[in-house]
Parts: structure tokens; sequence; C-alpha cells
């Protein structure tokens, strides 16, 4: 009974997919939506180490550039599509930056920060990923940090938020 169902269920799909096309493999779509995926684990990796660098400060008042202080790389700053960099701007109790630089072409860097800003007696901290509009082998450089807590991070020229890149795909 179970060879039935399984049986029934292939032609279905069989029958569902006559006439469907796949993409060639190396075309045009299958470079985007691989570029896409790979993009996806830097923002993803940038967003865990801006919460480690956020969960530090809360206890320490500092950003820290160790790996041994970051839950989340706890081996490596290396993918095998990304390589990553930290350092504080513009000092260690006021800022850090993570960069996100591809290995191949054809995909986008990235540059997270995470500011903190005092608001009253209590700071507070901020962060934003910045990429390139095009591939790049070059991060863009880390926005300068707001004046108060209500100002929006600005990405540098050729560089936007990623949540807008996100929206416009």
């Amino acid at each position: 009974m179970q060879l039935t169902k399984l049986v029934l269920s292939i032609l279905s799909l069989a029958t569902l997919c006559a006439g469907c096309t796949l993409p060639s493999m190396g075309s045009k779509t299958d470079s985007t939506a691989s570029s896409m995926v790979k993009e996806v684990e830097a923002r993803d990796t940038l967003n865990a180490i801006m919460f480690d660098q956020q969960t530090y400060y809360i206890t320490n008042q500092a950003f820290t550039t160790s790996l041994k202080h970051l839950d989340t790389m706890k081996t490596s700053l290396e993918s095998p599509t990304y390589k990553y960099s930290i350092q504080v701007k513009p000092d260690k109790q006021k800022g850090v930056w993570i960069t996100a630089t591809p290995r191949h072409p054809n995909l986008r860097s990235f540059t997270g920060v995470v500011f903190a800003l005092k608001v009253g007696n209590e700071r507070l901290t901020v962060t934003e990923i910045c990429e390139t509009t095009t591939p790049s082998k070059q991060a863009p450089a880390p926005p300068t940090i707001p004046k108060t807590a209500r100002e929006a991070i600005q990405c540098p020229a050729g560089s936007m938020p990623s949540m807008k890149v996100l929206a416009m795909q």
C-alpha cells in the first residue's frame, strides 16, 4: 500500500512538472541565486557578531576585538566565502565595526557597526549593516557615529543599509 502511494506521488509530481523547464547550470539566474545565498551568510554572521558585541558591551562597557569574547566566532574570522575583520571605532567604549569581504567575485561586501550612545545617564547600543550596491572586494567605510540615538546611521557613498537592499529584492 505504501509503495503504491509513493508511486502515485511520484507520478503526480511528474505530471505537474510536465512542460516545466529548469534553468540551465551556470545561467545568470543560478549565479544570482547563488550570490544571494552567500550574501545571506555574511549578513547573518555580521548580525551574530554585532549581537555578541552588544552583549559584551552590557557587561564590560566596552567592545572587543578578541574572538575569545565572542560566542559566535570562537575559532576563525574566515569562511569559505567571506573573510571577517573586527576593529574598534573610534575607541572600544564608543563603537566597533565588522567587515565581511568576499573571497569570490560577484559578491557584495559588508560593514556592520555597533555604536554606544549616551542617552541621559544610560548607554544605548545602535547597529547597522551597510553593503556595497554592486559586487566589490572592498567593504564600505564604517559609517560615522550618530550624534543622538534618534539619528539614523548613514551608510557611506556606494553602499546602503542591508534592510533597504533586502526590501528591494
